[in-house]
């Protein structure tokens, strides 16, 4: 970019390519404030981004062939879930921590009730992606602590309306846990009479678990054990140190066990859309009737891409994520996104991309025909139809 900007070679056009969604997500954040402070130290005026990644079936056998004007939104909500530990020959003076996670498995997985519905598209439901205890060896002491992660996709829902859904699943599930337990301690009783121990499952956002650390343990040995924990990450991931640091406080708060605490990990994927922009609705006019006329292909735009791209960060200068980042283990302790006029950016977004099956499949493979002899023709045709439009001379695209 600054040998562009210092004339080292021609046009006005800028390609950046970064690798899958984990150094994706973080190489783009990264990427926004200094394209930021580009616009300023060169007085350009960033007027849209075109990305490339490939069309996604709407159902299995789907043929239509897709651009996008925007690209959807993800959230990567933890359920972590402390029970009560016990030894196997005495299963009803704990609570196995891994029943817990199973029912919040079977209330959220594909829970259509999550499914957003914006201008006739359709978010895929909940999915899960990570689900284990945190036993380190094998023992007959019961799973005290596991976590479940589920990826949950949105459009114009907000964020503080997605984390009510998500803690009344919670909820929801504590209840169900509670009935189940007791339910079964009833039906064991016909062997043997006792009086059970209480099981309530508390539930807690990660904000609430931090003042409950800070209430049952104090400030000093709350930040202690966080300052600790950071302090020795080691080569943990995201989604396993995010983990680590609800469970370290969690241990400060035993008093307070069953529990079910919400957090939520990296990746973050805020939802955009530029399909009410005037650039971005006239180069997509164009960009349809030529596909028709030089190639008899009916494309189809779509708002939301499905596939998650680094086009959720290109404007984040109008998102609103209190509700996650609040409860977030790692913002601005390892994670972070650019926030305000300074730092965020707001950009139109378009993606023209290659076409094929099953993503993330053994099976993926690419159509190479329209990916190698088509989509070329018709990103050039976009890039200069974007270039054709803009007014000012020296625009960067």
């Amino acid at each position: 970019l600054e040998r562009a900007m210092n004339g080292q070679f021609e046009g006005n056009l800028l390609l950046i390519t970064v690798p899958d969604e984990e150094v994706n997500s973080r190489g783009m954040i990264e990427a926004v404030p200094v394209l930021k402070e580009m616009e300023k130290k060169y007085d350009i005026t960033l007027t849209a981004c075109l990305n490339a990644e490939p069309m996604f079936e709407k159902f299995p056998g789907d043929q239509q062939q897709y651009f996008y004007s925007g690209s959807i939104g993800k959230v990567l909500a933890g359920f972590f879930c402390k029970g009560i530990e016990t030894h196997v020959g005495e299963p009803f003076s704990g609570i196995n921590a891994n029943l817990m996670v199973s029912e919040i498995n079977r209330l959220l997985e594909l829970n259509a009730d999550y499914c957003e519905k914006v201008d006739g598209e359709v978010t895929p439901p909940p999915v899960n992606l990570m689900q284990k205890d945190l036993k380190e060896a094998y023992s007959v002491q019961t799973p005290h602590t596991a976590v479940t992660l589920f990826n949950v996709l949105s459009m114009k829902r907000s964020a503080s309306e997605l984390h009510q859904m998500l803690l009344k699943t919670a909820e929801q599930a504590a209840e169900e846990i509670t009935a189940n337990i007791r339910k079964k301690t009833q039906d064991f009783q016909q062997f043997e009479s006792f009086t059970p121990m209480e099981c309530a499952v508390s539930v807690l956002t990660f904000d609430e678990l931090i003042a409950r650390a800070k209430k049952r343990a104090g400030n000093s040995e709350t930040e202690r054990v966080l300052n600790y924990a950071f302090a020795n990450r080691g080569d943990l991931g995201d989604r396993d140190f995010s983990t680590k640091i609800v469970s370290e406080l969690a241990a400060l708060c035993k008093e307070d066990a069953p529990l079910i605490v919400l957090f939520y990990s990296p990746p973050f994927y805020p939802a955009v859309s530029s399909k009410d922009d005037q650039l971005i609705r006239n180069t997509a006019d164009q960009l349809r009737q030529y596909a028709a006329d030089r190639y008899g292909i009916a494309l189809r735009e779509v708002q939301y891409f499905p596939g998650l791209s680094d086009l959720s960060y290109l404007q984040l200068e109008k998102q609103e994520v209190d509700a996650y980042t609040s409860n977030m283990p790692l913002f601005n302790r390892g994670y972070s996104l650019p926030s305000g006029k300074d730092q965020a950016l707001y950009v139109p977004v378009l993606n023209v991309g290659p076409a094929g099956k099953d993503p993330h499949k053994w099976t993926e493979r690419l159509y190479l025909p329209y990916s190698f002899e088509v989509l070329p023709d018709l990103l050039s045709f976009t890039i200069a139809a974007l270039l054709k439009q803009s007014e000012t001379a020296g625009k960067l695209f």
